[in-house]
């Protein structure tokens, strides 16, 4: 049997149960011994549930709004919930937001990628999948939190993007930048090196390194990195405490 959904309970008389908070208590609702069965009755409630007000149909705009107050805010930091709710509002409400979620079909999702391809729209392969791949996660949630019996989402939504091999340097270029005097050379050396990005090289400490290794605590995907520092910067750091580079030298 898959996971139950979200506050959907098993009691001792094997009745599947829904509980839902209603004037500030919990409110217990039946739903039978059948899983699908309750499942279903279930899903039909949530379509149909609102904190106020009388008795709608959810909107994608409705839905959105609920899926960036609960699973948006909990899962991304807060640089990726700005982006997220930016992608929503841009892209998801003006093509899509009128429409009833129970009626989303994967042909829509189909015609969400091909506008947001569109010329008029201008935007990147890599910004469309970044679009698409919020629509998805949205959709999936909705199920996921019962408003949808299945989510729309058809297979290879996302467009391929192929791969090319990073831009770099020419060797010229490195040594002018190597040679670059002061706090200002030491920055574009540090970068240069580790490739830490520049708030990464902005909030580090000497006390984050140990046996030549920095600790970033703080990266943009919220995961610890240890990043190697070459023998050439950990001599220049050699008598530095505090951060690593500061705009008051």
């Amino acid at each position: 049997m898959p996971r139950p959904l979200k506050n959907m309970f098993k009691r001792r008389d094997s009745v599947w149960y829904v509980r839902l908070r209603e004037g500030g208590h919990d409110r217990w609702i039946p739903l039978g011994k059948d899983y699908e069965e309750a499942c279903r009755k279930y899903r039909k409630l949530q379509r149909s549930e609102v904190p106020d007000g009388p008795v709608v149909k959810l909107t994608v705009k409705d839905a959105a709004q609920r899926w960036r107050d609960t699973y948006v805010k909990n899962a991304r930091n807060e640089a990726n919930q700005k982006l997220t709710g930016s992608r929503v509002e841009r892209y998801l409400v003006p093509f899509m937001g009128w429409k009833l979620l129970g009626k989303v079909n994967p042909e829509d999702l189909r015609e969400y990628r091909g506008w947001l391809e569109s010329k008029d729209k201008k935007l990147s392969p890599q910004t469309v999948a970044h679009v698409l791949s919020d629509a998805r996660c949205f959709f999936r949630w909705c199920e996921e939190a019962g408003y949808l019996d299945k989510a729309p989402v058809p297979r290879r939504l996302l467009p391929r993007i192929h791969e090319r091999p990073p831009d770099r340097l020419t060797d010229e270029e490195v040594a002018k930048v190597e040679a670059l005097p002061g706090l200002l050379g030491f920055t574009v050396r540090l970068g240069l090196y580790t490739g830490l990005r520049w708030g990464e090289m902005a909030r580090a400490l000497t006390s984050d390194i140990r046996d030549g290794i920095l600790t970033v605590r703080k990266s943009k995907t919220g995961k610890v990195r240890r990043v190697p520092l070459p023998p050439a910067i950990l001599a220049e750091l050699r008598n530095r405490v505090g951060k690593l580079i500061s705009r008051g030298e």
